[in-house]
């Protein structure tokens, strides 16, 4: 009887220990599967100004997806406006100290992709409104808006409501790349094959500098101004308001979003806005750059996000609120 006792007593004994056992491996399971889930990742974005003032819809949709992926998410401005070299500093700075991933506005495309067909930058890169060429789709992608689309349809708007006496400027803050140059070249697609007379190397560095647009005062011409970026459609709708109706636009159209833009879309002092979803675009260019990290052994897909041209009556009828006002 003392037998039997005791064989129960060990085997009792060997059955609490192995449920206790596997309570401890469930146990440290689930705190690895909790430790390896609570890894955060390490994403730079690099822009392409010294302000990310034409970034602030952008970074508010990739901060909501570095909040939902877990990802610290880095905004990086130049410290020259203008730096292309500063800009390649800057990329091999972040990639040197421990990015996982990168999301680059590039200044110059070409380069870009030779620094990726070169590997010296391997980690994931996604590049933001341009055309970069690449060539190994395992380390790279581009996102973009369909800037041409919208440059045709700031150019067929303006042969809609002027004719072709009238003189087209367009304006822009520098160097034309990325999105301006698609936008450009859009235009010119609709432009070129007819008679109007169109004015190119126009920079507007600011409102007390704009010598092309302060030649229609000097020589009493009109013309019709197309932004190629939101910070010369700014500078322009500015010094169309101090001029008043003694100024010489008949007509401003551009790229832009912004309680500035908007109040002077509604405020009639620029004629037409073309807007890209910049929410979207923030939170995709995260949630595609977190998606790769860890990842290499499938291609990355580029992708393109539509655009819309919108006039006052589109802000009165609140189609394009989710866009124009994203959320908090």
């Amino acid at each position: 009887m003392k037998i039997w006792q005791m064989i129960r007593s060990h085997l009792l004994w060997l059955l609490s220990a192995g449920f206790l056992g596997v309570l401890f491996f469930a146990s440290s399971t689930d705190l690895l599967i909790t430790e390896q889930s609570s890894e955060v990742s390490r994403i730079s974005v690099i822009l392409d100004d010294v302000s990310d003032v034409n970034y602030e819809n952008f970074r508010k949709g990739a901060e909501q997806a570095a909040l939902e992926l877990r990802a610290d998410v880095r905004f990086i401005t130049l410290y020259e406006a203008g730096s292309e070299e500063g800009q390649r500093e800057l990329v091999l700075r972040e990639q040197e100290d421990g990015a996982e991933a990168l999301i680059i506005s590039a200044m110059r495309e070409r380069e870009a992709s030779e620094m990726i067909a070169s590997q010296q930058v391997h980690i994931p890169v996604i590049f933001l409104r341009g055309d970069v060429v690449i060539q190994n789709n395992y380390s790279a992608a581009n996102l973009n808006s369909d800037y041409y689309v919208m440059g045709r349809k700031l150019a067929e708007t303006v042969t809609e409501h002027f004719p072709e006496t009238v003189p087209v400027y367009y304006i822009s803050t520098g160097r034309l790349y990325g999105a301006s140059r698609r936008y450009l070249d859009g235009a010119e697609s609709i432009l070129e094959n007819t008679g109007y007379r169109r004015e190119r190397s126009v920079r507007a560095v600011n409102e007390t500098k704009m010598t092309k647009i302060r030649r229609l005062e000097e020589e009493e011409e009109e013309a019709v101004l197309i932004a190629l970026d939101r910070t010369s459609l700014l500078h322009a709708m500015r010094y169309r308001e101090a001029k008043g109706e003694d100024g010489k636009i008949l007509g401003l159209y551009g790229p832009g979003t912004g309680i500035e833009v908007l109040s002077g879309l509604e405020r009639g002092l620029v004629d037409g806005i073309c807007i890209t979803d910049d929410y979207a675009e923030g939170y995709l260019a995260v949630s595609m750059a977190a998606a790769r990290i860890g990842h290499h052994n499938t291609p990355m897909q580029s992708r393109t996000l539509e655009g819309h041209y919108i006039e006052k009556e589109d802000l009165e009828k609140g189609t394009y609120e989710r866009i124009l006002y994203p959320m908090e």
